[in-house]
């Protein structure tokens, strides 16, 4: 578990809007004729808030099992961060967080959207 007071460090740095978050590298060619994919670069912010959850095993390897039986009711995960648990907030976190994995960017649209911090502000009210 996160503990209060990094739970609330991590509410501040995605709270500040003049943080750079992330920045995409555009694709491009060297000299020699290589072609270089487009790529995400996160900030160590970003780096360390993901290195915590999985130190404080705030991730749910089951989370696509407890995701499932609320997709008929909702457009996305975030949209169950306001009422949800510490078992939920625990899998919808999973869902953003190993969603990089399989597509870049995720994580910059859950920092875009607001998801990152609202779930930090949920946890913040539950871990009272």
């Amino acid at each position: 578990m996160l503990s209060k007071a990094q739970i609330q460090t991590f509410i501040d740095y995605f709270s500040n809007e003049q943080n750079e978050f992330f920045k995409w590298n555009k694709p491009g060619e060297s000299r020699s004729g290589v072609v270089q994919l487009g790529f995400i670069q996160y900030d160590d912010g970003v780096q360390q808030f993901i290195n915590d959850l999985y130190e404080a095993d705030m991730l749910d390897p089951q989370y696509f099992d407890h995701l499932e039986k609320y997709k008929s009711k909702i457009d996305a995960p975030a949209d169950l961060i306001p009422t949800a648990d510490l078992e939920l907030l625990k899998s919808i976190l999973t869902f953003y967080v190993r969603g990089e994995k399989y597509s870049d960017g995720v994580w910059a649209s859950a920092i875009d959207e607001g998801v990152f911090l609202a779930i930090l502000q949920r946890l913040e009210d539950i871990v009272k």
